[in-house]
């Protein structure tokens, strides 16, 4: 069986599951995410739906979701977020 045939096999997650394992891994990249904020405050970023990656940066959302397409990601199946400045007291 293929890893493509095993993966289609598997049953899907739960959303409830889905969140759970974007949290983790959210929460895992402490440091790469503080590196994050310094060099992309203030605009948005698109996360794969488990969090193990960044997919794109733009300064608007109509930026961000023009460089998912150019990607060829549908900005549907990505999780959307506003980088804050680490300086940010909304942050501590």
């Amino acid at each position: 069986m293929t890893r493509a045939e095993t993966a289609a096999a598997k049953p899907a997650k739960s959303e409830r599951d889905q969140l759970k394992d974007f949290t983790r891994n959210l929460n895992r990249r402490g440091k790469a995410l503080l590196k994050e904020a310094r060099e992309h405050a203030g605009e948005y970023v698109a996360r794969s739906l488990d969090a193990t990656k960044e997919l794109a940066y733009g300064k608007t959302l109509a930026d961000l979701e023009e460089r998912l397409v150019q990607k060829g990601v549908d900005p549907s199946k990505v999780v959307i977020a506003r980088v804050q400045s680490p300086d940010d007291a909304e942050m501590l």
